[in-house]
């Protein structure tokens, strides 16, 4: 237990000159505060009585040192919190009760709060015994704050600041309900100035933010403000330590952003977040210099007695109030396929929103599919699983052409891929799906987004963009809430106020007995029939499943992944800061299922580098990877040139952990020019019907990659062993040959280039049946020489699925798909978890090692800026080459001022990629520089030269002069050394030639850097002069 709640045993014996405060946080907990799920009548994963428990263990851990606060949306959600706001509201409210009793320290408010009217939010607030805090909620007709802008807590003698701040939203979501008595400001005009206040005088700030990271507004923030602004406040000239974010339900831990560390617990109370804050005294006063934190999950925490005794009888009014019949249903009348056809549960729903306001059309979401109506008896727990949500009912006039953008707006909930997969997109949640009844209309995946609408017809006529009709929804919806401002300005022609689930409550009562055959119409429907399928089969894989035609009889799936790079956890979706990607935990998972779903043999390989990259690896040298690799069920790897990196005898140490077989058809052993006897050349499976021969091949040019040590004592040959060697595997009987290489393979104007493609075109076709690979980051599937050449998602982030399909002729072709581990969608392996989280603690005190001292700190602001001169001078020192180059992309995070650990270098440099020395013409590194300057910014860092650029140019005629540090120009036919990282290599963006590398480096980017950093004297400083310089001011 001690493991899981506390990082550090060192953090029991504080010096006096040091100081440790716990942060513990919640947020979204919509009204969980049991264990209890009211709607399924079975204990839930979460709620307050949970979270009591594991509070308690930590204050017993770190006495006088833990501080617990919540980011918002506390009072609405679920049943128990409706039942004591719209039936028997009492005082305190038990969910601010319980946290009473938890001792709660601060709280602020989230957009739920105003959900029951301002009335109702101020009872609530004012049964609190903690501090409630918001530094945007006005009071009207004051305008004055509505709660203390902040508080000052302290804790073992540190005086720690909190504030909150609010997303403006509840201006249009609840407008209705505050206005005229409250009002939410803007946070980025409200945040500053309670942020300077805090300034100077607390040792610790931290923000309560209900609102998400960052990311697009669900609203017309015309007037109202952002929603989700969280990220602002690491640009705040008094920027807090801490970032409490809530609104957007999603979780993740520590997140330094400009030294901001952010983090979100998950909502309903399925976890706390926890952050570990030292401080150290300089100078007479107190200093954050780490922060350090995780998400504790509390599934398998048991609740705490004293919160169930003070709520057992709010909990039995609940389930009594939810136990009461409302009808009987002759059938049932589910709503699991809801979102993907008709179904009469939502035509139940609009009925009654019509019939109450009289309108044309009506408009409603699925809020929950895994709700419904069973058959028999009807309570009003089933409804009330049904609509969740306290939002009221209102009609409005539309025109036709609203109409159809607001259907098309819907339909952005589905995504097709290339390929033809349907799935939903991420970024939409469930409930911005609506369903519109008294219209008829198609949704045709096979069109763009904005455009899919097709067949658009009220009362049997098409609709036309100057058509009037009247359209019940709710005050959600009506407000423009989920992007639908298209209904910006239209009329209200309903609102009495009504809430929506008690008039579906009522007229379930009234119907008595429920027939969902008077509900059956078939209004809209999803096109192609193959696609709407595949949407059904998200919801509902039984009642999609059909007989596969006779020639798609799978028999065997490979589930491939590649370049790992040791990436255990996951890490932020760069595209989407507020998604969690990747993670061996949620990797096997995915394997599971994507196994599971195929009625044939399944087999999971390994294109190579999984051993070295990521701090939890690198710092144990890849036995953590092994240890995952055996637990993923992995078959066979082959060696990536990173997989060397740490000496032979290290690689042949991990190879003997692993339950998995490496496979390289071509390495041999220097003296004796056989097989080494720790590595295969080949491996032959039997898997049902099928006979699998897996070969592996190491690129010959891997020996200029790496440091001569690395390979002693063994010898990489070319591709005439790796030719014997299918030959063998073919002679043996393999039915389906595949091979294992790690390369890049770059793809651009319908090329394709690599050691992959180039062998493919060797071998040809027939040779093998499947190549596997990497080294690009990017999933591709392309075919050379009739071979596929299939490569997943890099650092775990996805994975290949080959099908391999027996016709119904006796043939045999591949269907290749790819499939992502989203961390926030797929649940962790528990086993897989437990294990890395061991690894996690073990490496921690590795990784806090100081390397160096940074005197200011070190951003990534623009093209051009000293972090990157710092690393591109770093490789031209080391490797002493003429120039060197280093890619914006691949500079991932900023280093801050003092002290610098192998923590913050790993997160600045996370691919750890071989450095290489090439010698090229001065006419290819033009070439090079100019294709760097093809977006008219420099996309790269260069040391040793000043290039002068004119952007207003065209593309590839904008370098006007390119001259060295000893004030040398570059000639065109002179030759010059140039350092850059592995990867860039052959790269089709900037063109760097495919060229034997000049002499060995062996050292990675993150050794050239703290080489680097050590012969520099501290403190460390680096210009930030640009070294790309525009001729245009």
């Amino acid at each position: 237990m001690l493991a899981a709640l506390g990082l550090a045993a060192g953090l029991f014996l504080l010096p006096q000159d040091s100081a440790h405060v716990v942060v513990v946080a919640t947020t979204d907990v919509h009204g969980h505060a049991t264990g209890w799920d009211y709607l399924l009548d079975r204990p839930f994963p979460g709620g307050l009585a949970r979270a009591a428990s594991a509070v308690d263990s930590l204050r017993a851990l770190y006495p006088g040192q833990v501080l617990l606060v919540d980011a918002g949306d506390l009072i609405q959600g679920d049943p128990f919190a409706t039942y004591f706001a719209r039936i028997s509201a009492r005082d305190p409210h038990p969910v601010i009760d319980a946290m009473n009793l938890m001792a709660y320290d601060a709280a602020t408010p989230g957009n739920h709060e105003f959900n029951f009217g301002v009335d109702f939010f101020r009872r609530a607030v004012a049964g609190a015994t903690f501090h409630y805090v918001s530094g945007n909620v006005y009071a009207l007709p004051a305008d004055t704050l509505e709660l203390p802008s902040s508080a000052v807590i302290a804790r073992g003698g540190i005086r720690v600041g909190i504030t909150g701040f609010t997303t403006p939203g509840v201006m249009v979501w609840d407008g209705s309900l505050v206005r005229g008595r409250a009002r939410v400001g803007r946070v980025a005009e409200n945040a500053p100035r309670v942020l300077a206040e805090l300034a100077g005088t607390v040792d610790l700030s931290i923000v309560l933010m209900h609102s998400g990271l960052g990311g697009a507004s669900s609203y017309d923030t015309t007037g109202v403000g952002l929603e989700n602004v969280a990220g602002i406040l690491a640009d705040d000239e008094h920027p807090p330590h801490l970032a409490i974010v809530g609104h957007t339900h999603r979780q993740f831990g520590p997140r330094d952003v400009n030294g901001v560390y952010y983090m979100q617990p998950p909502p309903h109370a399925r976890g706390i977040a926890v952050a570990h804050v030292r401080l150290v005294r300089r100078a007479r006063r107190w200093r954050v210099v780490s922060i350090e934190g995780e998400i504790i999950d509390l599934a398998d925490r048991d609740e705490d007695p004293r919160v169930l005794r003070r709520l057992e009888q709010d909990h039995q009014a609940v389930i009594q109030w939810l136990s009461e019949p409302l009808a009987h249903a002759e059938a049932p009348m589910p709503a699991i396929t809801a979102r993907v056809e008709p179904t009469p549960i939502i035509n139940f729903i609009n009925a009654v929103q019509r019939r109450k306001t009289g309108a044309e059309l009506s408009a409603t979401a699925a809020f929950n599919v895994r709700g419904g109506i069973p058959r028999g008896d009807v309570l009003l727990s089933h409804v009330a699983g049904l609509y969740p949500y306290e939002n009221t009912l209102r009609a409005i006039r539309i025109s036709g052409s609203q109409l159809k953008a607001y259907l098309e707006q819907s339909a952005r909930y589905f995504t097709v891929d290339r390929r033809g997969n349907v799935g939903t997109d991420p970024n939409i949640p469930g409930y911005n799906f609506d369903i519109v009844s008294g219209a008829e209309y198609t949704i045709d995946l096979r069109l763009p987004m904005g455009n899919r609408i097709r067949g658009l017809r009220v009362r049997g006529q098409p609709v036309r963009p100057t058509d009037s009709f009247t359209m019940a929804l709710n005050s959600y919806r009506q407000a423009g809430g989920g992007g639908f401002d298209m209904l910006r300005g239209a009329p209200v022609v309903y609102d009495q106020g009504e809430g929506i689930r008690e008039l579906v409550i009522d007229a379930v009562r009234a119907e008595e007995t429920l027939d969902p055959s008077r509900y059956n119409a078939r209004e809209w429907r999803i096109a192609p029939a193959e696609m709407a399928r595949k949407a059904l089969a998200l919801f509902a894989p039984a009642a999609a499943r059909r007989p596969p035609p006779p020639r798609d009889t799978a028999v065997l799936r490979l589930l491939a992944i590649n370049d790992f790079a040791g990436a255990l956890f996951p890490v932020p979706d760069p595209g989407d800061g507020g998604r969690r990607i990747g993670g061996a935990a949620h990797l096997k998972t995915l394997m599971d299922s994507v196994a599971a779903a195929c009625d044939c043999p399944s087999l999971r390989l390994d294109a190579g580098d999984h051993l070295r990259g990521a701090l939890w690896s690198s710092l144990v040298r890849g036995r953590s990877t092994i240890e995952a690799f055996n637990r993923l069920g992995v078959a066979a790897s082959v060696p990536g040139h990173h997989d060397f990196g740490w000496s032979i005898d290290t690689l042949r140490q991990r190879m003997a952990e692993a339950r998995y077989t490496w496979v390289a058809a071509n390495i041999v052993d220097s003296v004796t020019g056989q097989p080494p006897p720790w590595v295969s050349p080949y491996q032959l499976m039997d898997l049902g019907t099928v006979r699998v021969g897996l070969v592996g091949y190491v690129p010959p040019d891997t020996k200029y990659l790496v440091r001569a040590d690395d390979l002693a004592g063994v010898l990489v040959r070319g591709s005439d062993v790796l030719r014997q060697r299918l030959a063998e595997v073919k002679r043996l009987g393999a039915d389906v040959t595949v091979l294992l290489l790690r390369t890049d393979v770059f793809c651009g104007s319908g090329e394709c280039a690599s050691e992959a493609v180039e062998l493919a075109k060797t071998l040809g076709p027939g040779s093998v049946d499947l190549i596997l690979t990497g080294g690009s980051a990017t999933p591709r599937d392309t075919v050379v020489a009739g071979i596929p050449i299939v490569e997943a998602d890099d650092r775990g982030r996805g994975i290949a699925v080959v099908d391999v399909i027996k016709t119904v002729v006796g043939g045999r072709e591949l269907q290749i798909r790819f499939a992502s581990v989203s961390a926030d969608s797929i649940p962790p392996d528990s086993s897989v978890a437990r294990m890395l989280e061991e690894y996690r603690w073990r490496t921690d005190s590795i990784a806090a090692f100081s390397v160096a001292t940074i005197k200011s700190p070190l951003l990534r602001r623009g093209s051009q800026h000293a972090l990157g001169n710092l690393i591109a001078d770093a490789f031209q020192n080391v490797l002493r080459t003429d120039l060197s180059l280093m890619d914006n992309a691949g500079i991932m995070s900023d280093l801050p001022a003092g002290v610098a650990t192998w923590r913050h270098l790993f997160e600045m440099l996370p691919r750890q990629s071989t450095l290489v020395r090439l010698r090229l013409s001065g006419a290819d590194i033009s070439r090079i520089l100019e294709n760097t300057l093809a977006e008219g910014a420099a996309t790269a860092h260069i040391s040793g030269a000043t290039i002068k650029f004119d952007p207003t140019r065209p593309s590839g005629r904008r370098v006007r002069e390119i001259r060295f540090t000893n004030g040398r120009k570059l000639k065109d036919k002179e030759r010059y050394t140039i350092a850059v990282p592995e990867y860039l290599v052959g790269e089709l963006t900037w063109g760097i030639p495919r060229v034997l590398p000049v002499g060995r480096s062996g050292l990675i980017d993150l050794d050239a850097v703290v080489l680097y950093l050590h012969r520099l004297s501290p403190p460390i400083v680096s210009s930030s002069d640009p070294r790309f310089v525009s001729t245009k001011r």
